[in-house]
């Protein structure tokens, strides 16, 4: 039987459903349906079935990249494998050491895991030297595996990135004033670039390495 819910796209390898501008990516070597498409490229209806259930798919672990991409923008994660004798207290002790430098006070912290929150609002002069210093929450942990104790981190950043947002619109209010559109993109993107992109690329090549040295 033929589907009347399915319209070729410009691809021979392409579908879509009427209404919809979306085609489904389609590869007929996996297609059990494949076999039996008639000449005149209109599938049968069990193959819809099949290309909504992989577009669904397709949707979802879309959705997860954005959403993965985004994230990334305000955190900064990692691990270090936990080499030396210490116990997971005494690295506990020592992370709380180094935020104790960095100037990040602690909120939460027991045996094998330790909290710091540092919104931005607390101290909007904090020394911009600090390898942390644009980060406003950060999450520690110890995991045991088989192959040895692991620690992790998830770093926030979020405060600094809304901060460096709105001095990016600053910066396109005044571009659009003084050369109209081109120059205010210009200018917010050179912001925006300055502002948080120089703070996160610093970050993230100090960061890692003070948090080894911290627990080794």
């Amino acid at each position: 039987s033929r589907s009347p819910t399915l319209s070729r796209c410009c691809c021979s390898r392409r579908w879509r459903t009427r209404g919809s501008s979306r085609c489904v990516e389609t590869v007929y070597s996996l297609s059990p349906w494949s076999r039996n498409r008639d000449p005149a490229g209109v599938v049968p209806a069990g193959f819809f079935v099949w290309a909504k259930k992989n577009d669904l798919i397709a949707k979802s672990v879309e959705l997860d990249l954005n959403n993965r991409m985004w994230d990334s923008i305000w955190h900064l994660r990692g691990s270090t494998p936990l080499t030396s004798g210490a116990s997971d207290d005494e690295v506990m002790h020592r992370l709380e050491t180094l935020l104790q430098y960095q100037r990040k006070p602690v909120t939460s912290r027991n045996g094998s895991e330790l909290v710091f929150d540092d919104p931005l609002f607390r101290d909007l002069l904090s020394p911009n030297w600090l390898a942390m210093v644009i980060y406003d929450h950060g999450h520690f942990w110890i995991e045991h595996g088989l192959k040895g104790r692991i620690l992790r981190y998830d770093l926030r950043s979020l405060h600094g990135f809304v901060f460096c947002l709105f001095g990016a619109a600053m910066s396109f209010a005044f571009g659009f004033a003084g050369g109209g559109l081109p120059e205010a993109l210009r200018t917010a993107a050179f912001a925006f670039g300055w502002l948080y992109g120089t703070n996160l690329l610093l970050a993230w090549t100090r960061i890692p390495r003070k948090i080894r040295k911290a627990v080794s």
